[in-house]
């Protein structure tokens, strides 16, 4: 099913440079690891008056995807959410908007398709099994996913 031209749901645009341009390694490496530059961009930009509306449209690309099946609005929404996460810094500047993201993402949640108790159970039992198999731990990061400091060399520019 393909959507009529002018009918497709416009999502707000989401920068794909989390850093301010000419920001030097350092500054790359702290925007990278705390999106609060980008997420304020998007909030300046596409909810100057009330940064509030993020969340709506956290929540509407959530309907978009769950009863809609409109694969676009998950990404979107993982997205959006992956921004607000990530933004340590804005969390004490918008703590309204963090409260009430943490409502929406309770109720969502408990909209989430149910996984047959069967299958979980033995997912669980597979994920114990390959723990102790090969001490893995679920919880960590691979190392190869952690935050890496580039060092680039003099006179090289970043924008």
């Amino acid at each position: 099913m393909k959507p009529r031209a002018g009918t497709e749901i416009r999502f707000s645009e989401l920068p794909t440079q989390m850093f301010p341009a000419g920001a030097t390694p350092a500054e790359i490496t702290r925007h990278s690891m705390d999106l609060s530059y980008a997420l304020e961009t998007v909030l300046s930009k596409q909810f100057p008056s009330s940064p509030q509306d993020v969340i709506g449209e956290l929540q509407f690309a959530f309907v978009c995807f769950s009863l809609g099946n409109v694969y676009e609005a998950f990404e979107h929404w993982k997205q959006l959410l992956n921004l607000l996460c990530r933004s340590e810094a804005a969390m004490v500047k918008h703590h309204t908007l963090y409260i009430n993201l943490i409502s929406i993402l309770y109720h969502q949640l408990a909209c989430s398709i149910a996984v047959d108790p069967t299958l979980r159970k033995k997912a669980e039992k597979f994920q114990a099994h390959v723990t102790k198999k090969f001490p893995w731990d679920f919880a960590s990061e691979p190392e190869d996913c952690a935050p890496v400091m580039v060092e680039l060399p003099e006179g090289i520019e970043t924008g």
